[in-house]
């Protein structure tokens, strides 16, 4: 008979008098980490452990000392090798063609126009880059320039006179999508001044403004980045405006603005910028506004009147421009309750934003007598 076919009773009587049971201590669960001493008790403690302690140093890419978005880069002109820099890459893909790290700024500086695919590998894992390369001629560029003066300056401009400047300007090969950019701003302004001439209703020129910033941010001449300040004026992007320098009104009331969201007094020019490209190219809605911001700076006038019906017909962000501008003055002025009137939330988020609350505190400090 075999060792299983025993009596059971027998077998546990044998067991019982063979061997005592020991209870062993029950262990705590540790979980080690593979790249230091530390141990933890839990898996999640481990992973937030690894992700704080050990980040994984993830490939860049860098053009000019700046990160390229992985959706998406565009280059509007010609590049050196030493303009990119590849961080933390050991290999690297360049349009699914093998290459060394070291090699992927002169495979950028080389290559023609077109969506240029860029993957790095590196310890956490590949990282693709798409990079839009689209250059055009000098020529090119200054025939649209040349096209769009004559658009501003001719007759009135309406759907017709758009299409005329887009066929125009087709003879600049190169420069399409410079053109296009234009003329989507130019759509825009018709609809935002609700011309009888749109074909577009009154808020799609929104989605016109924002193609046209889009398409002419990269491009560094003075009328791409003249439009594209106005449009990042006007949806209230002050860290961009502030950098126009070809918009020299932009480029003052943006810091200004900027400066006073933060919850900082920001001093008064003593001089005010006088009208440049940017009058030309403003939609009459913006133009007001940018006078009325201006003329508040002016302290050797009295305070400009404050356009209640404009200011109802125009859009949150144009309205929060002109509150902060109002309200600004009327301190400056010492009307306290005049300032009251304009510290005003536009939005309910913006009740506890740092200028309401740097305005309410000035209006306390100054009613105390401060």
């Amino acid at each position: 008979m075999g060792i299983w076919a025993r009596d059971k009773a027998d077998q546990e009587d044998r067991w019982a008098g063979e061997y005592t049971r020991v209870e062993l201590p029950k262990k705590d669960p540790s979980f080690p980490c593979s790249r230091c001493s530390s141990v933890f008790q839990s898996e999640d403690s481990l992973r937030a452990h690894v992700f704080e302690g050990h980040p994984l140093e993830r490939p860049v890419l860098l053009r000019l000392g700046e990160e390229c978005g992985r959706k998406g880069t565009k280059i509007t002109e010609r590049t050196e090798p030493w303009h990119w820099v590849v961080l933390a890459a050991d290999s690297a893909e360049f349009n699914d063609r093998a290459i060394g790290p070291q090699d992927v700024g002169a495979a950028l500086a080389a290559a023609g126009n077109g969506v240029q695919a860029v993957t790095l590998v590196g310890e956490a894992g590949p990282i693709s880059f798409a990079v839009e390369i689209d250059i055009a001629e000098a020529e090119d560029l200054a025939l649209v320039d040349a096209e769009l003066e004559r658009l501003l300056f001719g007759p009135p401009v309406d759907v017709s006179a758009i299409a005329e400047f887009i066929n125009r300007a087709r003879r600049a090969s190169s420069a399409s999508t410079y053109a296009a950019a234009i003329a989507d701003y130019a759509f825009g302004v018709l609809a935002r001044e609700g011309s009888v001439a749109s074909e577009l209703d009154l808020y799609s020129y929104q989605k016109k403004y924002e193609n046209a910033a889009v398409g002419l941010r990269p491009y560094d001449r003075p009328v791409a980045q003249s439009i594209a300040g106005l449009i990042a004026f006007h949806f209230n992007d002050f860290k961009f405006g502030a950098l126009c320098a070809a918009a020299p009104r932009i480029e003052l009331l943006s810091g200004h603005l900027g400066l006073l969201e933060t919850g900082d007094q920001p001093e008064v020019p003593g001089v005010l910028p006088p009208s440049s490209l940017d009058s030309h190219l403003s939609d009459s809605r913006t133009e007001e506004v940018i006078r009325y911001c201006l003329a508040t700076l002016n302290l050797e006038r009295a305070a400009p009147e404050f356009d209640r019906e404009l200011f109802e017909s125009l859009e949150r962000y144009d309205r929060r421009k002109m509150s902060m501008f109002a309200a600004e003055r009327a301190l400056r002025d010492g009307d306290f309750d005049r300032a009251q009137d304009f510290c005003r939330p536009i939005e309910h988020r913006e009740i506890n934003d740092r200028w309401f609350a740097s305005v309410r505190s000035r209006l306390e400090m100054r009613r105390d007598g401060f």
